[in-house]
């Protein structure tokens, strides 16, 4: 379970960096248009500050054929004083156009450098969406390496399973036939214990396992039938035979637990 939540994280978050690849591909696609309009804004822009220059180039030539017409005009001015005033008046007006033509030019000159600047920026923030773009990739690139890897393991831990599986099949039919022999060592514990019967008084106050210390103070599990107040040898074979096959019996249920947590 732990390698499928692993493969589904990584399938996320493949497809989150395939979104967020899409998203920045649209986001790169718009600021290339924007650099595009820029580019048209500017081109705009010098062509009006073309023709706010030639219009002034016109002004100033016209400036210029008007001082010479006041040049003219100054020696009939005694004969042609209301004509001079009326040009006087057309000379400040054609003064005012000028300056103000002056001011628009450099308006336009200082929005041309504005717009340069902005084009610069739009460029570095292309480079960095670029360089954004394919470390994605290659981000990618790893993740479905990534998956792939885990595609194997997986593999690799059925065949494990399924092979597990095999020899915890093989150890039930073991189990089955020290089932057999449980059933055999526990009629001679019942022929014992008869045995014991006779030797020891009632079975019932002897039945089951006690707890007692040895010499250094441990305490251990002893078999009523077989213990010193049993009345029994230590060394009596029937006594050994019986421990070891419980021992071994012991053993073998232990196996058996531990093999339970692979059945499905």
């Amino acid at each position: 379970s732990r390698l499928q939540a692993q493969e589904v994280a990584a399938h996320k978050r493949t497809h989150e960096n395939d979104s967020r690849l899409s998203a920045l591909e649209s986001e790169a696609g718009a600021f290339r248009d924007a650099v595009r309009e820029k580019e048209r804004l500017l081109a705009h822009a010098q062509a009006q500050r073309s023709a706010v220059e030639g219009h002034l180039k016109d002004v100033l030539r016209r400036l210029e054929e008007a001082k010479e017409f006041a040049i003219e005009l100054e020696v009939q001015l005694k004969r042609e004083k209301v004509a001079n005033d009326e040009l006087a008046v057309a000379n400040g007006l054609l003064k005012a156009d000028v300056a103000a033509l002056t001011q628009q030019a450099a308006t336009l000159s200082s929005r041309e450098v504005d717009l340069e600047k902005e084009t610069t920026s739009m460029e570095e923030k292309s480079l960095a969406l670029h360089g954004t773009i394919s470390q994605l990739q290659e981000e990618n690139t790893q993740m479905q390496a990534m998956v792939n890897s885990l595609n194997c393991g997986k593999m690799d831990l059925q065949s494990q399973h399924a092979q597990l599986m095999k020899q915890h099949q093989a150890k039930l039919k073991q189990m089955g036939a020290m089932r057999k022999d449980l059933y055999e060592v526990q009629g001679l514990v019942h022929r014992l214990i008869s045995c014991n019967k006779g030797i020891a008084g009632t079975i019932w106050t002897r039945k089951g396992v006690l707890l007692k210390e040895d010499s250094s103070g441990v305490k251990k599990e002893w078999f009523v039938m077989g213990g010193p107040e049993a009345g029994a040898s230590p060394n009596d074979p029937l006594l050994i035979a019986l421990r070891t096959e419980v021992l071994r019996l012991e053993e073998l249920r232990r196996d058996e637990e531990g093999l339970t947590i692979l059945r499905p």
